[in-house]
């Protein structure tokens, strides 16, 4: 089993990956997690992640929308985005993701 710091970190590199192959991020600091927001679901670990200028200096322009959470299995450290399902179930039980 990965710990939350450890499964963190796994998001935080799985994102940078994404933007970079995608080619979306304008830069290399323009997103980042939230690893302050995660919590865990089951056997996932829900990851959070907006701008940087939201983030870290509260620019409410800057915050992005449809960025679905990472979610991080905590038995083999493989990422993926939540789907569609999953986050109704969630704000269903009243989680804010």
């Amino acid at each position: 089993m990965i710990d939350d710091s450890t499964a963190a970190a796994i998001a935080a590199t799985w994102l940078d990956a994404y933007f970079r192959q995608s080619g979306e991020s304008p830069g290399r600091n323009a997103v980042r997690t939230a690893p302050e927001y995660t919590f865990k679901d089951g056997k996932f670990l829900v990851v959070p992640w907006n701008s940087a200028a939201l983030l870290d200096h509260g620019d409410e322009e800057g915050e992005l929308a449809g960025n679905w959470p990472i979610m991080v299995d905590l038995e083999t450290g493989r990422c993926r985005l939540m789907e569609v399902d999953e986050y109704d179930d969630l704000r269903d039980r009243g989680f804010f993701v």
